[in-house]
């Protein structure tokens, strides 16, 4: 009974472990950061596309209307 607690002990201890490493690594920071930044330009984008769109809308009325 006392091995299988120690046992038990010893995987939660090597978890918090793993789990303070990978938190602390900077592969990780850095990778988190350039999905933001690909995420941000790629919303940039998108929103461009979507003004570019809307304007070409607002101009092609603008025709429409004073024929």
């Amino acid at each position: 009974m006392e091995q299988q607690e120690k046992k038990i002990n010893l995987a939660f201890d090597i978890n918090k472990e793993l789990q303070k490493q990978i938190s602390g690594s900077k592969m990780i920071k850095y990778a988190m950061y350039s999905v933001s930044v690909i995420g941000g330009i790629l919303a940039i984008g998108f929103l461009s596309k979507v003004l570019n769109y809307s304007i070409t809308n607002i101009s092609q009325l603008k025709k429409t209307l004073k024929q």
